[in-house]
């Protein structure tokens, strides 16, 4: 049995106001002392970096510089596992020279062996667990970016405190009309299937499947492909909207209180007020946490960097539904175009294009890969032909953006924490953990 010895971790500096940091002249004698035990030495300072580098011997030790995915990753299991260890990861487990193993949980390292003498080395049983979760994190990490990214271009087009002020007046109602609230909206779907339809290119092709569900189906869309579906013969429950700019209520022009009928409009608390006041029909505030606790609601929804988040999060927490359907959803590009004919995304400002353009770098990430329609320039397919079938030999990958990666990981986050069936008809689209494929054609 080879199991490499056990790697131990110091600081020096202060990567944060926590324990453990340590003196650089600790670590060079600890260094030294031990020389069979792999090193890992984070520093705070490039100068502290490169003093470190010139005195270990860099086949048993390596320094990190805290600024980093894999220092951060590194730090986080170390104050886990010296914080929290057996209560995390279980006792730990070492195996000595001889074979003998020993179960142990109130040390951190054991050195030798309690029926030989013999030196001991760490076993992990968990090794899976942890690359997973370093996984996991690693995307959350990125997501956290995007999203601070995504805020401080937002705080600097627009004031989302001075549109909630503005939305107040309609979301509380005044004595003589008040409001349709989120409450009264409260399970009323339970036990029942909703869709939400987003505005990916997909939806094009399940246009004739909504239409023959909507009776049976509750059906939430994005607010821009309202128009589009109700030219197709199809009246959504509800429609939502979050964005945040005045220009994005073109996607409800010329709507009268008819077109609307008995759709809903379920806007962001800080949505913009011209979207607002373009729709003609019922209309409820989704309010967010921080603004409901100030009300003293209770009728609050999580939040998202995209109105299809806020969809998922109200058919789980308002609508009560117990299995959601994802439509159009494709966080991909699924054919050479970004969004479905049709669904106004053509009316973008030229400013929030270029925006746009700038996150939707190439990348590809792995694809349902549950449907026959596959483009080679929006899919990466390795593939046999025989008799002009489709044999894929591989993983297919579906072009994508980093964008909608960090889409997919608020998503997977999301569907964990409402613990609701979640399906996905989009065939072709970038693969979301924590759904099933569903072909709405056997619905």
């Amino acid at each position: 049995m080879n199991i490499e010895r056990p790697k131990v971790m110091f600081h020096i500096g202060r990567p944060d106001t926590e324990e453990p940091h340590r003196s650089m002249e600790r670590c060079k004698k600890f260094h030294v002392d031990n020389p069979d035990i792999k090193l890992v030495i984070v520093v705070w300072d490039e100068e502290d970096a490169k003093a470190m580098e010139a005195v270990i011997d860099k086949e048993k030790a390596e320094v990190l510089l805290w600024k980093d995915d894999e220092t951060l990753l590194a730090y986080l299991f170390d104050r886990i596992v010296v914080l929290m260890g057996a209560q995390i990861l279980g006792p730990r487990w070492y195996v000595c020279t001889e074979k003998h193993i020993t179960k142990c949980t109130d040390k951190f390292l054991l050195e030798k062996c309690e029926e030989c003498g013999n030196a001991m080395a760490f076993m992990n049983p968990n090794e899976e667990k942890i690359k997973e979760f370093a996984a996991v994190f690693g995307k959350l990490a990125k997501l956290t970016n995007f999203d601070t990214t995504s805020g401080n271009w937002l705080q600097q087009n627009v004031n989302p405190m001075q549109n909630l002020m503005f939305n107040m007046p309609v979301a509380l109602g005044c004595e003589h009309e008040k409001p349709l609230e989120c409450s009264s909206l409260k399970d009323s779907v339970k036990g029942k299937t909703a869709i939400i339809v987003g505005a990916g290119p997909s939806l094009e092709e399940a246009i004739p499947h909504l239409k023959r569900l909507q009776e049976t189906h509750t059906i939430v869309c994005v607010g821009r492909v309202f128009k589009m579906l109700k030219a197709a013969g199809i009246t959504p429950h509800y429609t939502i909207s979050v964005e945040m700019f005045d220009w994005d209520a073109a996607i409800f022009q010329g709507l009268t209180r008819e077109d609307c009928g008995s759709t809903v409009l379920g806007y962001a608390s800080v949505c913009a007020p011209a979207t607002i006041k373009a729709w003609p029909g019922l209309k409820t505030c989704l309010w967010d946490i921080e603004t409901a606790k100030l009300l003293k609601r209770s009728d609050y929804i999580l939040g998202g960097n995209s109105v299809a988040h806020h969809m998922l999060n109200f058919a789980a927490q308002i609508l009560g539904a117990d299995t959601i359907i994802m439509v159009g959803i494709d966080l991909a590009y699924t054919k050479p175009q970004t969004h479905a004919a049709g669904s106004h995304h053509e009316a973008w400002p030229d400013a929030v294009k270029a925006k746009e353009n700038e996150y939707q770098q190439e990348l590809w990430v792995p694809c349902t890969g549950k449907g026959d329609d596959f483009a080679i320039d929006c899919h990466r397919t390795p593939v046999l032909f025989g008799g002009g079938a489709f044999v894929p030999s591989r993983v297919i990958e579906v072009r994508s953006s980093y964008a909608y990666e960090n889409f997919a990981t608020l998503f997977s986050v999301l569907i964990k924490k409402h613990g609701k069936r979640v399906l996905n008809a989009c065939a072709n689209g970038q693969k979301i953990a924590g759904t099933e494929y569903v072909d709405l054609a056997k619905l």
